[in-house]
């Protein structure tokens, strides 16, 4: 996670924390239990955040066409700074190539 420390931005990569083969409700459960923000580009978070109908975790899903920390990063770092307290409150962003959504949860 070298890319967020470099800027600040504490980040802690699911491998450090669970098994690689655990499903995403077993991710969502820890990062909801870990205060954490969900970086993702698996569409179905969403889904099961819909689901769960809870306040956390909030989610990120990256759906820009390049994923490369050096393309994406200085744009989702700008992001992630300013949704701040939509993040703290819960929410679910979701970050494309042209455009960016935010809808608070539950939903």
């Amino acid at each position: 996670m070298g890319f967020f420390q470099d800027h600040g931005v504490e980040a802690v990569h699911w491998s450090a924390l669970g098994a690689l083969t655990a499903r995403d409700e077993v991710l969502l459960e820890a990062a909801a239990e870990g205060g954490y923000v969900l970086l993702t580009h698996d569409q179905d978070m969403g889904t099961l955040l819909a689901l769960a109908k809870s306040h956390r975790p909030s989610v990120v899903l990256l759906r820009t066409s390049d994923l490369r920390p050096q393309s994406v990063g200085p744009r989702l770092l700008q992001i992630l700074r300013g949704l701040e307290g939509e993040l703290e409150a819960g929410a679910m962003v979701v970050i494309e190539d042209r455009r960016v959504r935010v809808r608070q949860l539950p939903f």
